[in-house]
């Protein structure tokens, strides 16, 4: 494929795992691609959060954050007139009906939109009539699209579900950065963050939100202070949820077991992900239980060699991962996910097994590489023939 047009509506200094799948992806269209066009909001102040080096990949940060981007919708059509692009990607949930249009007017190939949720059910606290409305809007951009990307396979069954033709799915999963994110030697990390060697760390990364459990990983910690005192849990990023996860850790006694580092700057991610011995993926199942989720942090958390525990929620059982750096416990138990801890920190030995396991899972299946090569062969076939099936696997069976 020759050109490519990305466009998505979102912060491109932003750390927030939606602009990070968007730039890895369009990072990985560029080795398949002799020209990738990357159209974003506006910069202000900080870089891109990864840095585009491909000289075939251009940054147009050009969208208004808000309002009155009429002359830019005008600017994305004679962009594509005169480029003539093969695959236009939107990430752009807002984008006008007319605009979607008219790329596909002026484009010579595919339109592809990516729906990362499902309107219906991603907040219930909104009314019948603003949910309504956006669920149709969403359909109706899906209708319009040569083809749909998704990421997991219950947001894929909602859509066809809603008559969406099934043909026009592109169910194709996260990566992580692989040469970015890497397994490191434990010293070194430990010593660029001051943290004791001598104890065992479990780690968590991300926004700390209604959608990351984090208080039920407290409350297994608590549990699990009177039988290994050596165990720490650090807690990178900050969130609506960072006030009250403090006053959770003080009142169940563990305040001086856990380890808010707040915020973590992406070129300081990989070092830190090198000082955990276990790594955690709490969800509630609320917030997930319709469309499902493909994390980021799970593929970065393979990408670095990590065992990692993970709440079994509808998304993390979309594929066949390998079981033994991988373990689920049922969403908001405390008590199954201290015993999964405590196995795994007495398990010194078989973690080293299991890092090497997980990181050449990462290497087979996350690597944003091949993942953006699936994006832009089956955008190529998408609508004239059967896509692959959409049959869900059990993610830890054996």
């Amino acid at each position: 494929m020759s050109k490519i047009l990305m466009i998505g509506d979102l912060n491109p200094a932003s750390c927030q795992s939606a602009t990070m799948q968007f730039l890895s992806m369009a990072e990985g269209c560029s080795r398949h691609a002799t020209r990738v066009d990357v159209v974003t909001q506006r910069l202000r102040k900080h870089p891109p959060v990864i840095e585009l080096k491909p000289k075939n990949l251009h940054l147009h940060a050009r969208l208004p954050r808000h309002s009155f981007r009429w002359w830019q919708h005008i600017r994305l059509v004679l962009l594509a007139l005169r480029r003539r692009y093969q695959l236009i990607y939107l990430r752009y949930p807002q984008v006008p009906m007319n605009v979607l249009w008219l790329l596909r007017l002026v484009s010579s190939g595919k339109v592809v939109v990516h729906q990362a949720r499902f309107e219906i059910a991603a907040k219930p606290s909104r009314s019948r009539l603003v949910t309504r409305w956006r669920l149709n809007r969403q359909l109706r951009l899906a209708r319009k699209a040569h083809g749909v990307h998704v990421s997991t396979q219950a947001l894929a069954s909602l859509l066809i579900a809603h008559d969406i033709d099934d043909r026009k799915i592109l169910l194709i999963n996260n990566g992580s950065q692989l040469s970015k994110i890497y397994p490191l030697a434990h010293d070194a990390s430990f010593k660029r963050f001051n943290l004791d060697p001598d104890f065992v760390y479990l780690g968590f990364v991300g926004t700390l939100n209604d959608r990351q459990d984090v208080t039920t990983a407290l409350k297994a910690l608590a549990l699990l202070k009177d039988k290994n005192p050596l165990v720490k849990f650090i807690i990178a990023g900050e969130g609506p949820a960072l006030a009250s996860l403090q006053a959770e850790a003080e009142a169940l006694g563990v305040i001086d077991q856990t380890i808010f580092f707040g915020a973590i700057a992406y070129q300081d991610l990989n070092a830190l992900l090198n000082t955990f011995d276990v790594a955690l993926a709490p969800f509630t199942l609320a917030h997930t239980a319709d469309a499902g989720l493909c994390p980021l942090k799970l593929r970065d958390y393979a990408a670095a060699g990590l065992p990692t525990v993970v709440a079994d929620v509808p998304g993390i059982r979309d594929e066949q991962y390998e079981a033994n750096w991988l373990h689920a416990y049922p969403p908001e138990d405390a008590e199954t996910l201290a015993q999964l801890l405590l196995n795994l920190v007495e398990q010194g030995v078989e973690r080293i097994n299991m890092r090497h396991t997980a990181r050449e899972y990462a290497q087979q299946h996350f690597d944003w590489k091949h993942l953006s090569k699936e994006l832009i062969t089956q955008s190529q076939r998408v609508g004239r023939k059967p896509q692959r099936s959409l049959t869900t696997h059990s993610l830890l069976e054996k």
